[in-house]
């Protein structure tokens, strides 16, 4: 650990006592091997509520079930900051057949949250050495249901932002695309907005052998298909991402009827509002003009996820500044726009957020993906992922503490 005048403390893999590092593996074995679904998580809270306390950090009463925020006072006044990790699992059979593996059927940590939570406890560890030379507060959210995109969501409604000031938020995934001893970074729309939609064609069904006498559903649901994956390649600009995936087709029960009706279930990803302003809409559009094509009806109903995940800009020198200082500058990297959806980006309609993507893929392998029954990031990568959470509340801190931010 080094300090200098500019980012206070500079934390690396290496600032954790090894001690600290066997805690932290600990710690990350115990909540991998007891995973919990989204709103159940209530042995992860006692354990996490458990390693706060024993830090000296204050939990914020949020009056949640699950999922709980708490604060490192810092002893010179200043500005506060806060760091998030997610804390569900997912309901996936784990086939890793690592020694502590999931001990709950049917459910694991695919998504390397076990890793967010032990990485946010090892920041709290870094810092809470220092409080008494910090400048601010820190604030540590260990967030609820994030799988099902209603955690963020409970955490604003149960007033964070009200009873907390907090100027800034940031976060890290694992990410099995990238080598541990990188860290992506990338200001604008680090990940996608996310919307569900259902696509009700209506039509007249009857006997196959006498097709004329109906207006078949499953041949205009065919064509709509079809029709939907032009909108990427010709509503959207080409230096524009989106993705129109139609996941779901349900029509009919046997051979010898035509079904009056079909339902499309599909998802659209997209990274910037008017981009996704116009998918949904191209989406309507679409399916009345075909079914109208067909002599059939459609309806669409649209369940919107959460908005893209924006890296704030007046955030990217101190990103930068905090992933340089654990990996050094040729360990950063602009990883660009990736297409999966996270409620992080609800954070960002309060304040300036900035969201990193963590390599944890070792050199020269290919790692299972996220949610994948054999996706397990190395205990290695913990004190690198901690210091890099420790670097971004004291570098925010140190500049916030000399200029707006």
């Amino acid at each position: 650990m080094e300090k200098d005048e500019n980012t206070m403390f500079k934390f690396t893999h290496n600032s954790l006592h090894p001690l600290e590092v066997e805690e932290l593996r600990r710690l990350r074995h115990t909540l991998h091997e007891n995973p919990e679904l989204s709103e159940q998580e209530h042995r992860t809270t006692k354990l996490l509520r458990d390693e706060i306390r024993r830090l000296g950090l204050e939990e914020v009463e949020l009056g949640l079930p699950t999922g709980l925020a708490a604060v490192l006072h810092g002893g010179i006044p200043g500005p506060m900051v806060a760091l998030r990790a997610d804390i569900d699992a997912l309901p996936v059979a784990e086939k890793t057949g690592w020694e502590h593996a999931s001990k709950e059927t049917g459910r694991m940590h695919a998504c390397g949250h076990d890793v967010h939570m032990t990485a946010l406890l090892g920041a709290a560890m870094l810092l809470s050495r220092h409080r008494d030379e910090l400048c601010g507060d820190v604030v540590f959210v260990f967030q609820p249901a994030e799988e099902n995109m209603m955690g963020a969501e409970h955490v604003i409604a149960a007033g964070l932002f009200e009873k907390l000031p907090i100027r800034a938020m940031f976060g890290m995934h694992v990410w099995p695309q990238f080598d541990f001893g990188t860290i992506g970074l990338h200001t604008g729309a680090v990940m996608a907005a996310k919307d569900v939609f259902t696509i009700t064609i209506r039509g007249d069904g009857g006997r196959p052998s006498a097709p004329q006498c109906t207006h078949d559903s499953i041949v205009c649901g065919a064509h709509l298909i079809v029709a939907l994956q032009s909108i990427v390649s010709r509503s959207i600009s080409p230096l524009e991402n989106a993705v129109v995936s139609v996941c779901s087709v349900h029509a009919g029960s046997c051979d010898n009827v035509i079904p009056d009706e079909m339902t499309l279930l599909g998802s659209t990803r997209t990274f910037s509002t008017s981009g996704r302003e116009t998918v949904l809409q191209r989406i309507g559009e679409l399916s009345d003009a075909i079914a109208a094509a067909y002599g059939c009806r459609a309806s669409l109903s649209v369940v919107h996820g959460s908005p893209a995940v924006i890296n704030s800009a007046a955030l990217a020198d101190v990103a930068y500044e905090a992933a340089s200082t654990v990996f050094g500058d040729s360990g950063t990297f602009n990883c660009g726009s990736v297409s999966i959806s996270e409620d992080f980006s609800l954070y960002g309609g309060n304040v300036p957020t900035y969201y990193y993507l963590f390599g944890v893929r070792e050199t020269g392998t290919k790692m299972p993906s996220l949610h994948n029954p054999c996706f397990c990031p190395n205990d290695r990568v913990l004190p690198a992922a901690a210091a890099l959470l420790a670097n971004s509340a004291c570098a925010y801190l140190a500049r916030a503490g000399v200029r707006s931010l």
